[in-house]
């Protein structure tokens, strides 16, 4: 939810403002307030970090974050639930506020408020500022048959061989 009318804010303002609750994230001047998680929610962003975070760790590949401010190169700030950095990109956690300053190698986004926002509007925002793949999940009903959410990604075709052997390895698991 976009606040409208209010006065717009540049990045630095918005750099400045307290750490939340509430939380938002920023788009052209505009804060866009950030709805809390559902348990469900949770759940898929638990096991998708997980699975990740497993896969990323025994390959040695780099670090994979929840919930952490990125700040992209065109100006604009999001919180995907799940990121990805390579080593090559560990540079962009900023030793002084902790947050992304670039693009990570990977972006996840659990749709459950907005999902024409998150699916469509911020994977070509994503995209555009050079974030290789980009995924997406919905949360699955309490107590589903399935225990692993699905995953949807887009990715570049040069992070595609990276991803398969993901996708191999964590079916496999």
């Amino acid at each position: 939810m976009a606040m409208t009318g209010a006065k717009r804010l540049t990045l630095e303002e918005f750099r400045a403002m307290p750490e939340g609750p509430p939380y938002y994230e920023y788009e052209e001047g505009e804060l866009i307030l950030v709805a809390s998680p559902t348990p469900e929610h949770q759940d898929v962003v638990g096991v998708l970090w997980h699975v990740v975070w497993q896969y990323v760790r025994q390959h040695q590949l780099g670090r994979v974050v929840r919930e952490v401010d990125v700040y992209l190169p065109d100006g604009r700030s999001y919180i995907p639930d799940l990121s990805y950095l390579s080593k090559e990109r560990m540079h962009l956690i900023s030793a002084i506020d902790r947050k992304l300053h670039g693009s990570p190698d990977l972006v996840v986004e659990v749709t459950s408020t907005a999902p024409a926002r998150d699916r469509v509007h911020k994977f070509r925002v994503y995209y555009g500022n050079g974030v290789p793949c980009i995924g997406s999940s919905t949360p699955l009903p309490w107590r589903s048959k399935s225990t692993r959410p699905s995953l949807k990604a887009i990715c570049a075709p040069r992070a595609l061989p990276r991803v398969r052997n993901f996708a191999r390895s964590s079916s496999q698991g």
